[in-house]
């Protein structure tokens, strides 16, 4: 007698869905990988703008009219700057009429931030140095008549 029993999967079932299974599963795992990339990558350029700014943050004290290059560690960044001199020094004005107290230039500063790897990237920000050259004089009003 032969007699087939209607329960159950057989073999060429089980292999669709498996089939089915792969077909699925497949452009979720390349999903999942450039997922894992993308956010790497994210996490690489927001590791750059806060080193950036804790740069900019070092620059802010910085006169580059009386220190035109130097290197600090902030962190875990190392901060070594240069400056260029692209206009000037030229004396100030003071309000309302006359020369200021001080000599001021505008300067191109060079930025490198490294790592304890090693170099890791460069650029370029503008600032202006100055230096007093003069006593302040004290500001008076222009006589009444």
């Amino acid at each position: 007698m032969n007699r087939r029993s209607s329960s159950g999967f057989t073999l060429l079932e089980a292999l669709i869905a498996i089939v089915m299974i792969a077909v699925a599963i497949v452009p979720l795992y390349e999903f999942v990988g450039r997922s894992l990339a993308s956010l790497a990558k994210v996490s690489e350029i927001n590791l750059e703008s806060e080193a950036r700014l804790t740069a900019l943050s070092v620059l802010n004290g910085v006169n580059p009219m009386t220190d035109a290059g130097n290197a600090v560690t902030a962190g875990a960044y190392r901060i070594r700057w240069s400056a260029d001199l692209l206009d000037g020094p030229i004396d100030a004005i003071r309000h309302p009429s006359g020369i200021g107290s001080y000599v001021v230039g505008l300067y191109r500063m060079r930025v490198e931030v490294s790592r304890q790897s090693g170099p890791w990237f460069t650029f370029d920000t503008i600032k202006v140095g100055y230096r007093q050259e003069r006593p302040p004089s004290v500001f008076s009003a222009p006589p009444t008549r």
